[in-house]
């Protein structure tokens, strides 16, 4: 939290900081939902769809992020 209010300087930072934590929110909510509609068609494909999600982005770090 404090980094965001570190980025978040000068007048506007309690909106940014109510920005980024609606963004948030939003995905994660998507994601609960998204979840909860994968196990009503079976509950492995929760697993299933995260480990897809997990190496896709364990991918693009590897090929993107050379730090």
């Amino acid at each position: 939290k404090s980094l965001i209010l570190h980025f978040a300087r000068g007048p506007s930072q309690g909106t940014l900081y109510g920005g980024y934590y609606m963004i948030r929110d939003t995905v994660v909510t998507a994601g609960a939902l998204l979840g909860g509609l994968l196990w009503t068609i079976a509950p492995e494909l929760n697993l299933v769809t995260a480990s897809l999600f997990g190496a896709a982005g364990t991918t693009y770090f590897v090929l993107k992020c050379r730090e």
